[in-house]
């Protein structure tokens, strides 16, 4: 009892294969190498004083390069406690942001889509970054609480348990009771509906050929495809040009000879003789029997040689 507990020397240590840190692309990965260096230390009773030197000789490659490089920037002669490792450590390798974001993402955490035990293992990885938010068992329960589902925090809400892995333990029995419970209630449901009345169940139609078995087959009938519309057939004869105006009361031209310049009264034509325009149309002649009266009309319905006559 009188002797003095015995040193641990770094050969001693390192029998025990502590965990070796390089480099690598995700932060979270440098804390967890700080968390797991300092949990080994602490098991193997190394020194306080000692912890420095120890979780240095472990660092290799790009790690190790860092902290040469950290030392020689340091005034000659300081002495590096294990909290000025640490706090250098996490401030090259493990952003402030990043710890930010992962406490964030802690807070926020609730159980989704995910089972009580994966829901439990990333809770305890978040928990890590926000230590204050679950600083006794008994807000640590009620953090794990408030992310479950809510058929499972209902059951377990009128219950108290002792501590965290009670209450762990007492979710997972509750969810594998919900699952069996829905299980069962799904198979009975599908039962009924399967074994309902008959007049619930698919009516199918039948034709009337299936009671003739001599009926003849019913008759293939084929669809031609549609034709394109034909070309738009062009008129035999060509149009007429278009006619002059037919002279009016109100157009200037003479009433009786059908020339500008002067009116009906005015006109030395006889009056027995009727002058059309040029076009031999006119729709006001005053009426003689013994001439020719070339009217204006419209013919509907006629052929070719009422047209020519």
């Amino acid at each position: 009892m009188n002797q003095q507990p015995t040193q641990v020397t770094l050969q001693d240590f390192m029998r025990l294969n502590p965990t070796v840190y390089r480099s690598s692309t995700q932060p979270l990965d440098a804390d967890d190498w700080l968390y797991d260096i300092t949990y080994e230390m602490e098991s193997a009773d190394v020194a306080p004083a000692s912890y420095v030197t120890f979780a240095s000789f472990f660092l290799k490659g790009p790690a190790a390069q860092w902290w040469d490089s950290h030392r020689r920037t340091l005034p000659a002669g300081t002495i590096i406690t294990w909290p000025d490792f640490q706090a250098a450590f996490r401030a090259r390798f493990i952003p402030q942001g990043v710890m930010d974001r992962k406490k964030r993402e802690f807070r926020n955490l609730t159980q989704g889509n995910k089972t009580v035990e994966a829901y439990q293992r990333e809770f305890l990885d978040l928990s890590r970054y926000a230590e204050e938010d679950i600083s006794t068992d008994a807000r640590r329960q009620e953090k794990f609480r408030d992310g479950l589902q809510a058929d499972i925090k209902l059951a377990l809400l009128v219950h108290d348990f002792a501590d965290f892995a009670t209450l762990v333990n007492k979710a997972i029995n509750v969810e594998t009771d919900l699952q069996e419970y829905q299980g069962s209630h799904k198979r009975n449901r599908d039962t009924g509906s399967s074994s309902g009345p008959s007049s619930q169940k698919r009516k199918i139609w039948i034709s009337n050929n299936m009671y003739q078995p001599n009926a003849p087959a019913p008759r293939q009938t084929y669809a031609a495809p549609r034709l394109p519309a034909p070309p738009a057939r062009q008129p035999r004869f060509p149009a007429p040009p278009p006619q002059p105006p037919v002279p009016t009361l109100n157009n200037g031209l003479c009433y009786k000879c059908g020339q500008p310049g002067h009116r009906a009264r005015d006109c030395n034509q006889n009056q027995n003789q009727l002058a059309l325009p040029t076009a031999g149309r006119g729709s006001n002649q005053p009426r003689n029997n013994s001439a020719k009266s070339y009217g204006r009309v419209h013919a509907g319905h006629v052929d070719l040689n009422e047209v020519l006559d």
